[in-house]
């Protein structure tokens, strides 16, 4: 079964797989976009440990190291599952169109991606406000929800 067609996880996983797999074979992103790596939330658990291992292993390492010690790192470091859903065949074959381009490009499709997620954990964030005031109906709920559909409707206006 294809990653989109999985009904049994949030859309986002494979946004986030796609995200982690840059990460690990392009290093030179990795280090460019740390902060952003940082600080980005993800739906699956696994891969967020994997990105903040990624952001731990890339502010700590010499930056000549090759691409795959990086995976083994992350291999040995208990992730051997993840790993392996991160690099099926049909994922790869998917988005080669994506994670297949040259650097500059490569790092405009990875910059996106990270927007994306940022904008979808924001929306999730906002839902999550809305429910918390309808069942609490209290101030701080209600400030909550302000704030953040605030936040959405001005970013929104900057697209």
């Amino acid at each position: 079964m294809s990653e989109r067609a999985n009904f049994e996880q949030p859309e986002s996983v494979t946004r986030e797989k796609i995200i982690i797999y840059i990460s690990i074979e392009n290093l030179r992103i990795s280090s460019k976009y740390i902060e952003e790596l940082g600080s980005l939330g993800f739906n699956d658990d696994n891969l967020s440990k994997i990105c903040s291992k990624i952001v731990d292993f890339v502010s700590q390492s010499d930056k000549n190291l090759e691409n795959s010690s990086l995976k083994t790192y992350l291999m040995n470091s208990g992730f051997q599952n993840t790993i392996r859903s991160i690099y099926q065949p049909e994922l790869i074959k998917t988005y080669k169109l994506l994670i297949n381009k040259n650097q500059s490009d490569l790092e405009r499709s990875f910059e996106e991606l990270i927007n994306i997620q940022k904008r979808f954990l924001n929306d999730d964030d906002l839902n999550q406000a809305a429910s918390d005031l309808e069942k609490n109906m209290d101030e701080k709920s209600f400030e909550n929800f302000v704030k953040l559909k605030k936040e959405s409707l001005n970013k929104n206006i900057l697209k």
